[in-house]
């Protein structure tokens, strides 16, 4: 099941170097599925990164599709959880 995660997030790019993915660069440091609750612990290019915040909305949006559950992604050393209906779900 994690690797339909994975798979999911090959497909967000880092908007400062598009050629590449999150996982080719090694921005992700893992993910684990638990019931309905996917973590995604990853690491920005670099500290203050500009498009932070692009990157876990294209997070967030990949494993959504993938789920088609809510979930979270922050950056590393952050412990996930997922969204509440309040927080941005439609």
């Amino acid at each position: 099941m994690v690797e339909r995660y994975w798979e999911a997030l090959k497909g967000v790019k880092d908007p400062e170097i598009p050629v590449l993915n999150i996982v080719e660069m090694g921005m992700v440091l893992g993910v684990e599925a638990e019931g309905e609750k996917v973590r995604v612990r990853f690491r920005p290019t670099f500290s203050g990164c500009p498009a932070l915040r692009l990157i876990r909305e294209e997070i967030e949006k990949a494993l959504r599709e993938a789920a088609r559950c809510s979930t979270s992604a922050l950056p590393a050393g952050k412990f996930l959880r997922p969204l509440r209906p309040s927080e941005g779900e439609t």
